[in-house]
């Protein structure tokens, strides 16, 4: 169990996904700060149709891109670590803060068929909506250990579908969540203008664009 201050928002944060945030409210602001001053992490957490989602991620200052007179920030943030969220308060602290406990993967073998099969079709639909800046992600160039929180970032799932698969205590069945999602998507590009928007809008910051 640990005590971390709290920034809930309409987005998920995925472990070692990178995210732009443009900080102005003053109780963030003041968050923010604290956590660049003595290096600490604080965590994110999806708000959605006014209800704010137990399981969330740590998160670190990877930048700050700018910092405006009135004391507002633009910066980059980096998803770390999955936790449960036990309990919350707005008491002692301007900002939320709440009682974490971290959430693991059980522990099972990589089912390397499956994850081919996701990376097919991701890549697939990258070639089908031509989206600049976004690239092909190949097996040989995975780093990560989690490779279905990489290829969720640009498969347009909608808010709830990413907390869905934050929730997931399971490599594999992300993965499965993921071939089927994206064997969904494919096959409705005559709407590939929605598809196209959803995508870019994700916000996240792959490593090639980084």
């Amino acid at each position: 169990m640990r005590n971390i201050g709290l920034f809930p928002l309409e987005i998920v944060l995925f472990p070692e996904s990178i995210f732009p945030l443009h900080i102005y409210e003053e109780r963030y602001k003041g968050l923010i700060n604290k956590c660049i001053d003595n290096d600490e992490e604080f965590g994110v957490n999806l708000i959605f149709q006014n209800k704010m989602h137990d399981v969330g991620t740590t998160a670190k200052l990877v930048n700050v891109l700018k910092k405006y007179d009135d004391g507002k920030l633009d910066i980059n943030i980096m998803g770390l670590q999955r936790y449960k969220l036990n309990s919350f308060s707005d008491g002692e602290e301007k900002w939320f803060t709440g009682e974490i406990e971290y959430v693991f993967d059980k522990e099972e073998p990589l089912d390397e068929l499956l994850l081919l099969e996701a990376l097919k079709l991701f890549n697939e639909l990258v070639d089908k909506i031509k989206i600049v800046n976004i690239n092909k992600i190949l097996y040989e160039e995975i780093t990560t250990e989690l490779p279905s929180f990489l290829i969720a970032q640009k498969s347009g799932l909608s808010p709830i579908q990413k907390q869905e698969l934050l929730e997931m205590h399971s490599e594999n069945h992300r993965l499965a969540f993921l071939k089927k999602h994206l064997k969904t998507v494919i096959p409705v590009l005559q709407e590939a203008f929605q598809i196209d928007k959803i995508v870019k809008n994700d916000g996240y910051i792959l490593p090639q664009q980084f």
